[in-house]
């Protein structure tokens, strides 16, 4: 059996700050705010959609 670990949710400034920590470490990747926004919209404050959308995001703009 599974057991569920309780995950909260990010504010928007929380995904703000993973996104931008993510994308800082990526030489010559340029994100602009509205990507940035559309971002944190869509994850909803899910830190594992987060990181999904940033991630590919990161791999079509690379």
């Amino acid at each position: 059996m599974r057991r569920q670990i309780p995950v909260h949710r990010m504010s928007p400034d929380e995904v703000e700050t993973l996104l931008s920590k993510g994308f800082d470490q990526l030489e010559g990747l340029a994100v602009t705010d509205a990507a940035t926004e559309r971002i944190v919209y869509a994850a909803e404050g899910l830190p594992h959609f987060a990181h999904l959308l940033g991630h590919g995001s990161g791999i079509l703009n690379g």
